[in-house]
């Protein structure tokens, strides 16, 4: 990915409650966590982002919306033909009367 070159793990499937896959019936989607451990805390160990000890590194926020920027521009960009750009049209349609 050209926003985190070198920063992009891969984590095992997880199964947490999300109601996510709903909008992947209407239009294709992503789904990717953006982490906001500070660099020198072992994501594994801190408190996960429910708990009352949660903390947010603030300094990911810019990096986390470069790289959501930067999938939806390539979203944007690719053509509206072929089966796994299916629905990126409307979606062009629709942002281009804002």
């Amino acid at each position: 990915m050209r926003a985190a070159r070198g920063k992009v793990i891969e984590i095992p499937p997880i199964t947490g409650a999300e109601d996510f896959s709903h909008f992947a019936e209407h239009a294709p989607t992503l789904f990717f966590f953006v982490g906001v451990t500070p660099p020198d805390q072992d994501m594994n160990a801190v408190a996960t982002n429910h708990s009352p000890f949660f903390y947010l590194d603030e300094a990911a926020l810019p990096l986390g919306t470069r790289a959501m920027l930067e999938v939806a521009l390539e979203a944007l960009h690719a053509p509206d033909t072929g089966e796994a750009q299916a629905g990126y049209g409307d979606i062009k349609q629709d942002l281009s009367k804002l």
